[in-house]
């Protein structure tokens, strides 16, 4: 199943150290038949200077955020174009069983969803276990309606937590490995 109805955002500075993980994002969005949108959170002749993958990206779109993601997502959702948004930070991929669950269609059984997030540790294979970091839930997909209006640093949505995904179906958080 395709999944042309859903757009994946990921606000990102393009550091060398997320480089392989955005390559690894486009590559399994592809793959789903979703829209790529990376917008490029500062100059974009930065990103022109790190590579053709940036040069090259269909929708790479260009802002400047007062230092964190909530300041600018509006305008970075407003760059999606499909009504379903799945939001990604740099630091983060696509666990397999989510790369499934989205395959499958599955997110369009409701509007809004959270997903756990592991925190990996030593190997990209260990998640720290511990109650600060585990589940860690992160309400990251969710209609164009219900994407937006969170405008303070680490906000929650203000349309509430959303459906939590089926166990399996997680982010992976690279921030201790890069």
């Amino acid at each position: 199943m395709s999944c042309d109805d859903l757009s994946i955002l990921c606000v990102t500075r393009a550091e060398t150290c997320v480089r392989e993980l955005l390559e690894q994002l486009a590559h399994d969005v592809h793959s789903l038949g979703a829209e790529l949108v990376l917008f490029a959170d500062g100059s974009m002749a930065v990103y022109n200077r790190r590579g053709a993958l940036f040069r090259n990206m269909y929708n790479l779109v260009e802002g400047v955020s007062n230092g964190f993601i909530e300041s600018i997502l509006d305008h970075a959702i407003a760059a999606t174009s499909r009504p379903y948004i799945l939001r990604i930070d740099d630091d983060e991929s696509l666990s397999p069983g989510l790369l499934s669950w989205l395959a499958s269609g599955a997110y369009r059984s409701a509007n809004h969803w959270k997903f756990n997030r592991a925190h990996l540790i030593h190997d990209a294979h260990t998640y720290a276990n511990t109650p600060l970091l585990w589940p860690d839930p992160q309400t990251r997909l969710s209609t164009r309606e219900l994407s937006g209006n969170r405008h303070m640093i680490h906000a929650a949505s203000p349309y509430g937590p959303g459906e939590l995904a089926p166990d399996g179906v997680i982010l992976l958080h690279h921030k201790f490995l890069v």
